[in-house]
């Protein structure tokens, strides 16, 4: 599997936390076609089991232990029309950031400010659209407080609280 091929972003928590310094045995990549296809690839490069999440909307898992360790390798097609609207439509802007594979960390694609927002210690909503898109997002919220030691900024917290019955 060529790590070079175009159209694959490290995406998400993966990036989030190498730029925190936090270690991760789960990557998540996007992907510009063919993300199951990818995912099958790279289980069988690795000696791993391969999982279709969701055919229909192109979500696959290569899994693997080594040394007693799990490593997860997600990889989804994009949900929007490319890697910008995908990473808009994401949940929080400290998860809407993006590596292209084979690119070093000039090549950080973060168009909602993400980084800002991790130097901040924030968890600000990608979009005002975020909790309505999936209101499971406010539970990942608190876990993502909790567990990153970051606080929401007034208006996500705001939202959250509007989109709260709705779980």
């Amino acid at each position: 599997v060529r790590a070079a091929r175009t159209g694959v972003y490290l995406v998400g928590g993966t990036v989030r936390d190498a730029l925190l310094g936090r270690d991760s045995d789960d990557l998540d990549f996007a992907v510009e076609g063919g993300a199951a296809a990818l995912a099958r690839a790279v289980a069988d490069h690795i000696g791993g089991a391969y999982v279709l999440m969701d055919a229909e909307r192109d979500v696959a898992r290569a899994v693997r232990r080594t040394r007693g360790r799990r490593q997860q390798f997600d990889f989804a097609g994009l949900r929007a029309g490319d890697i910008v609207a995908d990473l808009a439509a994401r949940d929080f802007t400290v998860n809407a950031m993006a590596l292209p594979v084979g690119e070093g960390w000039g090549g950080l694609l973060d168009p909602t400010g993400g980084l800002g927002d991790l130097e901040a210690r924030t968890l600000r909503a990608a979009s005002r659209h975020a909790f309505v898109d999936d209101p499971l997002r406010i539970l990942r919220l608190v876990r993502l407080a909790g567990a990153l030691g970051f606080c929401a900024d007034e208006e996500t917290e705001g939202l959250a609280r509007a989109w709260a019955p709705s779980l």
